[in-house]
């Protein structure tokens, strides 16, 4: 297992990702700004947006966000950006958490956040109901 981040230059061009959970392969790789997965699936990297000028450095510089579940139930961890994915871990109400990558479904418009320290994604809407935020 190892970390890994993309730079904003397309460093990782090609850069393939495989990890094992609960017994099954997944694999993916970097192809411009998309994260292909072996299964078909192929989602987005979300479009950076410009932040606001601050006094102290910004969070978002140094390509790490913070988060809380917003939400009064537990949310799912996932082992891909994928609603359908088997949750692999969850995050309790109330918890904080930082996300080094944001990717969009271009099914649905659904954003996912990557988990490094649980190794998954966190979306950032209910499972069952895409207007319902659930983490902020």
């Amino acid at each position: 297992q190892k970390d890994f981040q993309l730079g904003e230059s397309g460093d990782a061009e090609g850069l393939l990702l495989t990890f094992e959970l609960n017994g099954q392969d997944y694999s993916a790789k970097v192809v411009g700004d998309r994260l292909e997965f072996n299964d078909g699936d192929v989602w987005l990297r979300a479009p950076k947006k410009p932040s606001a000028p601050r006094k102290r450095k910004a969070v978002e510089d140094s390509g790490v966000r913070r988060f809380k579940v917003t939400s009064a139930n537990k949310v799912g961890i996932l082992p891909k950006p994928d609603i359908e994915a088997e949750v692999k871990d969850y995050l309790k109400p109330g918890t904080l958490f930082e996300a080094s990558e944001e990717w969009v479904d271009p099914r649905d418009d659904r954003k996912f956040f990557f988990l490094e320290s649980h190794h998954g994604w966190v979306p950032e809407c209910s499972r069952k109901d895409i207007a319902k935020v659930v983490v902020a």
